[in-house]
Parts: C-alpha cells; structure tokens; sequence
C-alpha cells in the first residue's frame, strides 16, 4: 500500500506541474531593445550596444561567434534595418566586438534620431537643454537676490531703492548664475539622465516598461543564466538582449567559454 501511494503522489505531481502555466509579459511593442535601455535610464552606453547585437542575433541577421579570446561578429544576411542597426553592423562587421565606447557616440546620435522620429523624445534637444538651464538659474538666483536685497533692507536702505538694487544684483551676477545653472543642470545629467526629455507619448507606456523590466528580474534572470551557462544551443533569445539593456546581469558571455 504504501509503495502503491508513493506511485499515485508521484503521478499525480507530474500531472499537476505540467498543466501549470507560466505567464509572460511582453515588452512595449515596436520598441527594441537598445531603445528601451535607452529609455529606461537615458543614457547610451556598451549595454545597448549589446542589446542591440544581441537582437540582430536573435532575428539571425548577424551570427557572434568565438574567435580565439575575442568575439566576431558574422553577417548572415543584408537587408534594411534601423540606422543604429546598420551602423554597428558596418562597424563591428567581421571583427571583434571591442572599443565599444569608440563607437557609442555616433550609435547614441542615431538611436536618439529613431526615438525622437517615434514620439518617444523630444526633438530639439538644445532648446530643451537651455528651458532646463533656465529653470535651474531661477532656482540658484532667486534666493541670492533676495537674500541680499533683504541685507540692503535690514541696513537702512529705503525701500523704494530696493528694486533697483535687486535688478543691479540680477545683471552684475548674471553670469555666476548662467554658469552654476548650466552646472548644475549638466550634473542632473549625469546623475538622473536625460529624463526631462521625455515625451506624453513616452509616459503612457512607461506602466508597461517597469512591469516587463519587473518581470524579467523576477521570472527570466536565471533562466537565461542557466542557458548561457548549461543550455548554450537555446541561449539566443529575445528575453536576453532586453535584460541586457535594462542593465541586468544575464552572463550572456558565458556561452562564448568552452
């Protein structure tokens, strides 16, 4: 009885665990992987560069293969792609994959082109940098003039001279203004990204954005480490090149060491 019982669980489990489904959530449709990096942190950087081989990849346009200590890429075959698509391709086309900050600047250039063609960023990019600019000497310079205007009050100046005083301050220290603004603005950069850049459009799929990247650091993250590693022939998949450009660790390298 008790050996009959075992069997029955043991059948009985196997039925169960294979009718559970496993949910996927997609990403936002229409939008690659290097673009949805750059989107999620505003930055271009060697991860979206990754992203983006690994994707041409997964769709076998290129072929990245083990040469010796390096990685070459392959063409397997030509056709029309995304300008930041063709440009890696004519770069990196039968040689290693190295040097890729070299190469991130004009990719950067052209894959911020295709975002803004879509809606997805703001197009002109100086005038957005010079509103921010703008927003941030107000904050610096409001303050100070105030500041001292209040000085001057405190002092015996008449207040009818006070806005004489505070627009002379204004004009004399314009300069220190425009500069710590620019700054500080520049810093914002590089600390939070480009996000003021951001357009609406941008921000009705940005739920769908979190929820996948969510998703993937839950649900995939050790598969595609299991695969890199263990399952090397099944390694190359969409899944892996997005995780790569959200910046999460998958060990894509791993099915490149023998």
């Amino acid at each position: 009885p008790l050996i009959s019982w075992v069997v029955g669980f043991y059948i009985k489990r196997r039925k169960i665990l294979s009718n559970i489904i496993i949910s996927e959530y997609l990403p936002p449709p229409n939008i690659s992987p290097p673009e949805l990096g750059y989107l999620y942190d505003t930055r271009v950087g060697s991860k979206e560069i990754i992203a983006c081989l690994l994707d041409l990849e997964n769709r076998s346009v290129i072929k990245l293969e083990k040469y010796k200590d390096q990685i070459i890429l392959k063409i397997n075959k030509t056709g029309k792609f995304r300008p930041y698509e063709s440009f890696l391709i004519s770069e990196f086309s039968n040689k290693p994959i190295e040097n890729l900050s070299f190469h991130s600047l004009e990719f950067s250039r052209l894959l911020r082109q295709e975002l803004i063609s879509n809606g997805y960023l703001h197009s002109n990019f100086f005038i957005t940098v010079l509103k921010k600019t703008r927003t941030f000497v107000l904050i610096i310079s409001v303050p100070f003039i105030l500041f001292i205007s209040y000085a001057f009050y405190n002092s015996g100046t008449p207040i009818y001279i006070i806005p004489f005083v505070a627009i002379f301050i204004g004009i004399a220290f314009s300069p220190y203004f425009f500069l710590t603004g620019f700054i500080a603005n520049i810093l914002s950069i590089k600390i939070v990204g480009h996000n003021w850049l951001k357009t609406e459009k941008l921000d009705k799929i940005w739920p769908e954005i979190e929820g996948y990247k969510k998703y993937v650091e839950v649900v995939e993250i050790e598969r595609l480490k299991f695969k890199n590693h263990q399952d090397k022939e099944n390694a190359i998949n969409i899944v892996q090149a997005y995780a790569v450009a959200l910046g999460l660790d998958t060990d894509w390298k791993s099915r490149f060491i023998t």
